[in-house]
């Protein structure tokens, strides 16, 4: 997945969404990204650093009651061990306490998946934005088809259909967060 390819954008269009039905957010951005524009929304929590410490993840994710999903941006980018251990509790068992997790990764980083990544790929849920390879499917689960490559156009992604389990085609809104 090349850069420009959509990863923040459509981290941002999501984080747009969830803000408007009522969803807290605890946003890591392990380097400069778009969605640390939500800094100052009241419903956000922003962890900026590269390496964020358990407590302030634990911190973070405490804040506040209701509903809240954590998105990571450049997901590739945070080292292991880190707060690995945190994140692979909220992907395994998140949503029993309302927690979802969402995170943006390279097709190398998902096809080598570790950790809490790798806990995230078992889920096969997502969107596949300019895939490269006919394997980068593996991540949802299926495969890519020659055809599927070829007309991957900007602004679009790829998803399973949960009802189907067919591929589909969606629009990936632009979304201005600042």
């Amino acid at each position: 997945m090349t850069p420009g390819s959509g990863r923040s954008t459509t981290l941002a269009s999501l984080a747009v969404s969830l803000l408007a039905s009522g969803t807290r957010l605890v946003v890591l951005t392990p380097r400069d990204s778009p969605l640390r524009a939500l800094e100052a929304h009241p419903g956000v929590q922003l962890l900026a650093s590269r390496a964020p410490t358990e407590a302030e993840f634990a911190a973070a994710v405490g804040a506040g009651s209701g509903p809240r999903v954590v998105l990571v941006d450049d997901a590739d980018l945070l080292p292991l061990p880190g707060i690995d251990q945190d994140l692979r509790a909220l992907v395994g068992s998140g949503r029993e306490r309302g927690i979802g997790v969402a995170a943006a990764a390279t097709g190398d980083t998902m096809a080598g998946a570790r950790g809490w990544l790798s806990a995230l790929k078992r889920q096969r849920k997502g969107v596949l934005l300019d895939p490269q390879s006919l394997m980068e499917g593996d991540v949802l689960g299926v495969r890519l088809t020659h055809a599927q490559l070829r007309n991957r156009r900007p602004g679009r992604g790829l998803t399973v259909d949960p009802r189907s389990g067919e591929l589909i085609s969606v629009q990936i809104p632009q979304t201005d967060l600042g």
